[in-house]
């Protein structure tokens, strides 16, 4: 059953379920859940069967070449027999919830092979992200 995840005292069992996605910075994933949830702007959903969380997605709106769009912040299944359908129901809430606000792109940055999301949930590749670490810059100069 896919509800509104409103609860930040449920945080700690999604962060519990994001470890199973390799580097992931669990740390900060915890402190922006608690900083944003139930804020405008911010939703999350959650898959619970029998009082277990199989899934989550997060997102938030945000502005995107010029426009406003929902960009998932963070987003995993647990591996279990539907675990196909708990993705499509998690992501099809969301995409309800861009159209209420007007919104017609939904972005997903991911570091795990984008093959999957692109085959089974279609998205497409649009752009490269590019990080620049700042803390590294003193290593580079004294290189």
């Amino acid at each position: 059953m896919i509800l509104l995840f409103d609860n930040p005292l449920l945080i700690p069992k999604l962060i519990k379920l994001a470890e199973v996605v390799p580097n992931t910075p669990l740390e900060k994933l915890r402190k922006f859940m608690f900083l944003t949830i139930n804020k405008p702007g911010t939703r999350a959903y959650v898959d619970m069967h029998d009082g277990i969380i199989r899934g989550f997605i997060y997102a938030s709106i945000e502005e995107f070449d010029g426009e406003s769009c929902v960009f998932i912040q963070f987003c995993v299944v647990k591996p279990c027999e539907n675990e196909k359908n708990i993705g499509f129901e998690l992501l099809d809430r969301m995409k309800q919830w861009a159209r209420e606000n007007n919104i017609s792109q939904i972005y997903l940055s991911t570091a795990r092979d984008p093959k999957g999301f692109i085959r089974k949930y279609h998205f497409e590749f649009y752009s490269s992200i590019l990080r620049l670490d700042l803390t590294k810059e003193k290593e580079r100069k004294n290189v």
